[in-house]
């Protein structure tokens, strides 16, 4: 997996950095798992990743990690753990599909509108590739893994 990403989470997206998951949560992608804090609505809510290199990734819910002393009291947030489905190539089609049900979260981060933007002119069949996500992320001289 190769940052920044695009997270769907909670009906938005958020484009996030290398250190993103530092704050809440792990991502261990050997493993193909992913710790993350959870909401307050209860659950983490989130649901696919697409990558800089344009890999789609499945996220899938595995349930509430047991709590520890710290969470327990309310000093730390439960985590949820999900299953990363292995990365695959993506159709426009098929991201427009998924990202019709969403909003943008904030009017200072148009992620939603700006990735419809970026795809409307292209073709449903087109396959994302990493040139189309370096355009939306403005370059490619973030990416780590």
């Amino acid at each position: 997996m190769r940052f920044p990403l695009v997270i769907c989470s909670h009906k938005t997206l958020i484009v996030a950095a290398a250190d993103f998951f530092d704050g809440i949560g792990k991502l261990d992608m050997s493993a193909g798992i992913l710790e993350v804090n959870i909401a307050h609505d209860g659950r983490a809510g989130f649901e696919w990743i697409l990558d800089s290199e344009a890999v789609f990734f499945e996220l899938a819910s595995e349930g509430i990690l047991s709590l520890n002393l710290l969470q327990r009291i309310g000093l730390k947030r439960p985590r949820e753990r999900l299953r990363v489905a292995p990365g695959r190539q993506i159709s426009v089609g098929e991201i427009i599909d998924r990202l019709a049900s969403l909003q943008n979260q904030f009017e200072e981060a148009p992620n939603v509108s700006d990735l419809k933007a970026q795809l409307a002119p292209l073709a449903p069949e087109y396959i994302l590739r990493r040139e189309d996500m370096l355009q939306y992320f403005g370059n490619g001289t973030n990416n780590k893994e």
